[in-house]
């Protein structure tokens, strides 16, 4: 990119004018370079790289944005191909204006609503996360003192009963907050993408790859905060119940093991079941052919000259791929879920394994985590071979 045909330059990294590229450009800009912009954002801040800059300019008669790195070259993405300089059009209304201000606006709001309700809700999980370390030190302090003969504190059960009633009522705070403040807004904008008297140039930064990349994610945060919470209410039971086998004098030892089992189970059944819903109607392998698809597309665009086609595809399939790696980190934390929801089985003393009471679960929690073990595994697979053709799409609309 020679000097002469720089036509913008953002000295920071994490300012660059978005509309005012899309302007030059006379088109949308591709979600890729945003995406490449906030990877630079994080570098910087993890003090990766020190001068990151973005300039936008000519290259061979295509109009790119590149990254650099003080002299550093860092990425190239294509804007437009063949650009011309745009015509000066006539100003807009300002009723049109106001209609697009309007619609932007409500994208914001949206946004917001969701982040807030998002933030709230993930401190509601931690006020949980928080009762749940104390409840499960009471039971380890009640096992302690029982394996010593020593008399255990009966303010314990006062206790713990304590802690299962803020739980739940912490949990409806948060169920409440998903159900009246996050979910509404979120629904109500799932397929709005434009008012329908609105250029979608005008707007297109705000459509529906702007609502993939930020709304959703924020969403998807606020229910697996609930779901988390869930999960944690469920396990401090579970830890009232080992509480109760050591200080309850006399309760029979079984039974007590198998209430703990049991309720063990039920939370690695369900945590592994959410694990696998996180992909919704379209599982992990839909992934890698979603995008082998418009790899095809994008050859058949190119050949055909519907240039503009083949970047639209290649920015649906830029969300795919960040959608599908916010899914992972969904999917590896109710795994680690399944495996803490587990623990409870190692305590159950050998003697007492082969106990008709205890041995099906106690094989069906074993046969769970195998099975988490290899999805995890297959899921990770999946997402590695999805993004190698997601790379070749990259290259592809970049020769």
């Amino acid at each position: 990119m020679n000097k002469e045909d720089v036509k913008l330059t953002f000295v920071d990294i994490s300012k660059i004018d978005w509309a005012a590229v899309r302007e030059l450009a006379g088109a949308s800009v591709p979600q890729l370079a945003k995406n490449a912009q906030q990877e630079l954002v994080k570098r910087l801040k993890n003090k990766e790289i020190k001068k990151p800059y973005a300039k936008v300019g000519l290259i061979k008669g295509a109009l790119y944005i590149r990254f650099k790195d003080g002299n550093d070259h860092l990425e190239d993405v294509l804007l437009v191909k063949g650009w011309k300089e745009p015509d000066a059009g006539p100003d807009q209304s300002p009723a049109y204006q106001k209609k697009v201000k309007e619609f932007i606006d409500s994208r914001k709001e949206l946004l917001d609503a969701v982040e807030t309700g998002k933030d709230i809700v993930k401190h509601y999980a931690g006020q949980v996360e928080a009762l749940l370390d104390e409840i499960k030190g009471l039971a380890k302090d009640a096992e302690t003192a029982a394996k010593k003969k020593l008399q255990p504190d009966p303010a314990s059960i006062t206790r713990a009963n304590q802690l299962l009633v803020a739980a739940a009522k912490i949990k409806k705070m948060a169920t409440d907050r998903f159900d009246d403040t996050i979910h509404p807004p979120f629904d109500k904008h799932r397929t709005i993408t434009k008012p329908d008297d609105v250029e979608a140039i005008d707007v297109s930064d705000w459509g529906k790859s702007w609502y993939l990349q930020k709304v959703t994610p924020a969403y998807q945060k606020a229910n697996e905060y609930v779901r988390l919470i869930e999960t944690a209410t469920e396990q401090m039971a579970a830890a009232k119940t080992s509480l109760d086998r050591w200080t309850l004098a006399g309760d029979d030892q079984v039974t007590n093991y198998s209430k703990q089992v049991e309720a063990a189970l039920a939370i690695v059944n369900k945590e592994f079941a959410a694990a696998k819903n996180v992909w919704g109607m379209s599982p992990i392998d839909n992934f890698t052919y979603g995008l082998e698809q418009d790899f095809k597309s994008v050859e058949r665009n190119i050949k055909e000259g519907t240039v503009e086609l083949g970047q639209r595809t290649l920015d649906n399939a830029a969300g795919k791929a960040q959608k599908a790696a916010n899914n992972l980190k969904i999917v590896l934390k109710h795994l680690d879920k399944v495996r803490d929801a587990a623990k409870p089985a190692e305590t159950v003393p050998s003697s007492l394994k082969k106990n008709p009471a205890l041995a099906g679960n106690l094989a069906a929690i074993k046969q769970v985590l195998d099975d988490a073990k290899t999805y995890d595994k297959e899921c990770q697979a999946h997402l590695k071979a999805g993004l190698l053709v997601f790379a070749k799409i990259k290259k592809l609309m970049q020769a």
